[in-house]
């Protein structure tokens, strides 16, 4: 059976008996054997902190799609066993309903990883549920190297960065956005953007 490896997240994937169409970061795109059908999948790190925190932001993705008039029907979002969360609605993508199947999954001491996988073809949305069961992490690829002794320092702070302020003393408002991010021990970090206008 065919493996797919990623040595920079840090995960392999029996294929099954798909084979890749196409491998182009950030996108693999895998074919039906037999069938003019494809199935998009995208991998990427992940810094979640709980399952809460995944359902949160799936709930947001998924809100934002509605918000842009492109939610077809939305399925469900639920949990898997104790360290993963799956999502799964139709989407419209260039007018065409497509299946999206969204997973991440928390790997104690170790970032996760996040797993979309995106089809228009019927006979694809079977797979990707079953994909998502065979990812085996492995070691990633390092980057660098570390500075251990300014990671210790910076572990679980959270740096604030305030980009903009601006305030009009004739109305009494003003606008500012701000910058979050928290560092954690185990190497990975949450980012997190507001920006407040007030009248």
């Amino acid at each position: 059976m065919k493996v797919y490896t990623n040595s920079f997240i840090g995960i392999e994937l029996p294929l099954q008996n798909l084979e890749i169409y196409k491998d182009e970061s950030p996108w693999l795109v895998l074919k039906h054997p037999s069938q003019e059908a494809y199935l998009s999948i995208q991998f990427c790190f992940q810094f979640f902190r709980s399952l809460e925190e995944i359902e949160e932001y799936f709930q947001k993705e998924i809100q934002l799609v509605a918000d842009a008039g492109n939610l077809v029907q939305f399925n469900e979002i639920k949990r898997y066993g104790k360290d993963a969360v799956v999502a799964t609605y139709f989407q419209y993508i260039d007018n065409i309903s497509h299946y999206v199947f969204m997973t991440a999954k928390l790997i104690p001491d170790q970032s996760g990883y996040w797993y979309l996988a995106v089809t228009k073809n019927e006979i694809m949305t079977d797979y990707c549920e079953p994909l998502m069961h065979q990812i085996k992490k492995t070691e990633s690829d390092s980057i660098g190297t570390r500075d251990k002794l300014t990671e210790k320092k910076l572990c679980n702070h959270t740096l604030k960065y305030l980009s903009s302020y601006n305030s009009n003393w004739g109305s009494g408002g003003g606008t500012s956005s701000q910058k979050f991010f928290t560092l954690y021990s185990d190497s990975s970090f949450k980012y997190e953007y507001s920006s407040v206008i007030s009248f």
